[in-house]
């Protein structure tokens, strides 16, 4: 069985942020489950551990690295203290419809996934979160091709306790929860029919 690991935050990415996914790979052979990673091409995230990709079983694993060059401006700016940049608040304006400004990533590569799938013969697909906008994608591709899909949530979509009360953050935290609960009931309505 093959299963397409969707998520954001990957070696050389370090942190917290990847520990379930790298473990996945690691431990699902095991079990007859051959893990496939997609995920950005450009490694973003704030804390980076190149030691990672010197482990043996993320070597040994199928990773694709497509798109985020939106999303690379975006950390660039946010690093050198421009979070609120004219070229940021345009991304968030643009894409937080679509639960956050991460989900350029999914409309930047939701064409060459089709290729990934069919290449690839992928037998489940499993999204992490956060950015939850990767569930985006696995609702794309079980929709698409009937695929079984798991979601996985490492944080709540529409509560969180560290977040400051902008008003950009209070009313991107309506738009997650309003996707929270159309994405349950989605997956909800994919796995009893």
């Amino acid at each position: 069985m093959k299963v397409l690991i969707v998520t954001y935050y990957f070696p050389p990415v370090g942190g917290i942020a990847v520990q379930r996914v790298i473990k996945w790979i690691k431990y699902l052979p095991q079990f007859g489950i051959k893990p496939v990673v997609l995920t950005t091409e450009h490694g973003l995230g704030y804390v980076q551990d190149k030691s990672l990709l010197e482990l043996d079983y993320i070597q040994n694993c199928k990773v694709y690295r497509l798109g985020g060059t939106q999303l690379s401006k975006y950390h660039i700016l946010k690093n050198k203290g421009k979070l609120y940049s004219v070229y940021n608040i345009f991304l968030l304006l643009r894409y937080i419809r679509s639960i956050d400004l991460f989900s350029s990533w999914f409309y930047e590569i939701r064409n060459q996934i089709n290729e990934i799938i069919e290449k690839e013969k992928i037998d489940c697909i499993l999204t992490t979160s956060p950015p939850h906008s990767t569930h985006l994608l696995g609702y794309y591709l079980k929709k698409k091709y009937g695929i079984p899909w798991v979601m996985d949530l490492r944080d709540s979509m529409s509560i969180g306790p560290i977040r400051n009360k902008t008003f950009i953050l209070k009313f991107q935290s309506l738009i997650e929860s309003f996707y929270e609960n159309v994405l349950f009931k989605r997956l909800f309505k994919c796995v009893r029919g």
